[in-house]
């Protein structure tokens, strides 16, 4: 008798044998990934260097507050079926965008599946590192902020609080999903994979940090002044 457990760890492996395997040389992997974490890095730095009175006030607390709560609450209500529409229209989105040829999109309660002939690495990892839906809720709340008679704090505020809701679920979910194992990982290779989602998310989180603070200037000074800072002085 074949127990549920055996039947889905069957299925997985069926899914890992049959994934399409990358092309790429191991020294292109090789060559790439340590680029990308260093990339990774620079990010990290701009992050921890980008001037924090500029991310004040109750639209930046009211974003942390509600990361940190639904960092606790998709834990334990993950919303699967929300997540798989999302995870596998980011994947058809990026595939359109790109101009690549999409077939079927099929979307179940706890797995979803849509047919992409030969994607690229951007359409295959599109899902973890772009947060579907904080972009669509920061694009309505851009355009009904036009036309809003509310007093403008009070709107950004709860605008980022849902805005960070949207990300705390990005989060956690794409935690979720790489933990049980995701075959699009094998498209390039686990190594690689990893190395551009972890950079991907950190960029979204620098834009999100800049437009939280509506200081697009610091947002593009501060990561070259760390170049500046790496570049040797000449000799006296």
């Amino acid at each position: 008798m074949i127990t549920r457990r055996a039947e889905e760890f069957a299925e997985s492996e069926l899914k890992r044998r049959l994934a399409p395997r990358h092309g790429l040389s191991v020294w292109w992997v090789v060559l790439w990934t340590p680029l990308l974490w260093l990339a990774s890095a620079w990010l990290t730095v701009a992050l921890w260097r980008f001037p924090k009175d500029f991310v004040a006030g109750a639209p930046a607390y009211a974003f942390a507050c509600a990361f940190a709560l639904g960092g606790i609450l998709f834990c334990f209500f993950p919303m699967r079926p929300l997540y798989v529409f999302g995870h596998e229209l980011t994947h058809w989105l990026a595939a359109v965008l790109t101009m690549h040829k999409t077939g079927a999109l099929r979307l179940g309660l706890r797995k979803g599946s849509v047919e992409i002939p030969r994607p690229t690495l951007f359409i295959a990892l599109a899902p973890y590192f772009i947060p579907l839906y904080l972009l669509l809720s920061a694009g309505l709340f851009t355009f009904a902020g036009l036309y809003c008679p509310v007093e403008p704090v009070a709107f950004w505020t709860v605008a980022f609080a849902w805005i960070g809701l949207c990300y705390s679920y990005h989060i956690v979910l794409t935690v979720l999903a790489l933990a049980h194992g995701q075959s699009d990982l094998q498209y390039r290779g686990p190594v690689l994979s990893c190395a551009v989602i972890v950079l991907g998310n950190l960029l979204v989180l620098y834009l999100v940090m800049a437009m939280i603070s509506q200081n697009w200037r610091a947002a593009w000074e501060v990561p070259w002044q760390i170049l500046l800072e790496l570049k040797p002085s000449p000799p006296r």
